[in-house]
């Protein structure tokens, strides 16, 4: 069979695909991510409604609050450094993993796709958007997840 020079480069999406292991679902990615973001949202009640109790609630507020975002946040980074998992994740039952399957470093998930994936490259206009429209590729990977040579999977 004669190959066709002028075809547009094709590639196997799923790299490091293992034929056990599911991709997460765009639904349960997008509601990790909805979780994700209300649990942070319960230390900032805690400072909006203990301000409003004059200047001693105000730091007593502040300071529950603050110790509650700084534990939030220790316990998320740990979660998904070690497991690939943040609190929204494991609720719905899915991880991140490398491309072949196996767990997630600092580097992978902490450095290219925190740091690089969503921070640096976060400055770019309307970059929110397009990472999280890359999700209905066919491998359902944002670039975040490209960047960090990354992927979510069911968790088992």
């Amino acid at each position: 069979m004669a190959v066709n020079p002028y075809a547009a480069p094709s590639a196997d999406l799923n790299v490091g695909a293992s034929a056990d292991v599911a991709l997460a679902s765009r639904g349960a990615r997008f509601g990790a991510a909805v979780l994700d973001g209300l649990v942070f949202m319960i230390p900032y009640f805690i400072i909006v409604f203990a301000t409003r109790g004059g200047e001693g609630g105000a730091k007593i507020g502040l300071g529950i609050g603050g110790l509650a975002i700084l534990a939030i946040a220790v316990y998320q980074f740990v979660g998904a450094v070690t497991k690939g998992q943040t609190i929204g994740k494991k609720l719905l039952g899915i991880k991140v993993t490398k491309l072949d399957g196996s767990p997630v470093d600092f580097v992978s998930i902490v450095i290219m796709r925190g740091l690089v994936g969503q921070v640096l490259l976060g400055i770019i206009p309307l970059y929110g958007l397009i990472d999280a429209l890359f999700i209905f590729r066919p491998d359902q990977r944002c670039v975040h997840d490209l960047v960090g040579a990354t992927k979510v999977v069911e968790a088992k």
